[in-house]
C-alpha cells in the first residue's frame, strides 16, 4: 500500500499536527506461534474514547535527520519515532531528511499503564508524516511504533 497524499499538496509541509488517543492498558501481550508456528509478537488494547496525545513536528531544513529536538525532553519513545518517520516520509518524497522540533501535549498523566507513551508515538508519526503532506498506512505507523516502543520480546 502506498502513502496517501493529499490533492491540493504537491511539496512537503514544514510543520504539521497528529493526535492519538490513550487506552486502558496491555492486557495481552508477548510473543505466539502463528499458524505456521513462526513467532509473532503480539498485544492486545482496550482503546479508551477522549484522553490522549497530540503532537507538532516542525522541520529544521539542513539539519541532521536524527536531530530531533523534543519537549518536554523526557519523551524517548517519540524522539524515536520522529527520527524515524522523518526517514520514512523522506524516502517516500525522494527527498534529503532533515530534523525538527517536537513539542507534545496529554491529557493523561506519564506511568499510569494507559498508554501515554504509545499514544505519544502514535501521535508522533501522525505529526511528521503531516508535516511532510503524508498519510501514512496503518502498516507503516504500526511498524514504526513497535521499533520506537520497543515491545516485549520474550
Amino acid at each position: 500500500m502506498t502513502s496517501a497524499i493529499r490533492p491540493s499538496e504537491t511539496a512537503r509541509h514544514t510543520a504539521g499536527t497528529g493526535r492519538a488517543a490513550c487506552h486502558h492498558g496491555e492486557i495481552l501481550q508477548g510473543c505466539f506461534l502463528d499458524d505456521r508456528r513462526r513467532p509473532v509478537h503480539a498485544l492486545v488494547t482496550l482503546p479508551m474514547n477522549g484522553p490522549g496525545s497530540t503532537a507538532g513536528f516542525t522541520h529544521r531544513p539542513g539539519s541532521p535527520p536524527d536531530e530531533v529536538t523534543v519537549m518536554p525532553g523526557n519523551r524517548t519513545k517519540a524522539r524515536t519515532a520522529a527520527v524515524l518517520t522523518v526517514r520514512e516520509c523522506a524516502a517516500r518524497r525522494g527527498s534529503d531528511p532533515c530534523g525538527g522540533e517536537l513539542t507534545l501535549t496529554g491529557d493523561l498523566p506519564v506511568g499510569l499503564g494507559m498508554g501515554s507513551s504509545t499514544s505519544d508515538v502514535i501521535a508522533t508519526v501522525r505529526a511528521v508524516a503531516d508535516s511532510w503532506g503524508l498519510r501514512l498506512p496503518p502498516e507503516t505507523v504500526a511498524r514504526i511504533a513497535v521499533r520506537a516502543e520497543g515491545p516485549a520480546t520474550r
